[in-house]
């Protein structure tokens, strides 16, 4: 039996692209780990009212992603902690 061989090695397997997978992913790219993010679901999907905390905003910035967030616009709401 022939097994086929890739030739891209992943040190990481994620299991689902939602914020805890896909910020997972961020932080082990930029530590020079290879890793793949598996998702089963179709995206983008739509979800009514959908928030992250304000606890989320070191790690957007470690991750170098609220430079996007503060150019796209998106509503800022402090009433969550």
């Amino acid at each position: 039996m022939q097994r086929h061989r890739s030739t891209s090695v992943n040190e990481v397997i994620i299991i689902g692209s939602g914020p805890a997978g896909s910020i997972l992913g961020c932080y082990l790219s930029k530590a020079g780990i290879q890793n793949v993010i598996l998702e089963g679901d179709i995206h983008p999907r739509t979800y009514v009212g959908e928030s992250l905390v304000m606890s989320m905003v070191r790690i957007f910035d470690e991750i170098g992603f609220l430079n996007v967030i503060g150019q796209e616009g998106f509503v800022q709401r402090y009433g969550a902690s």
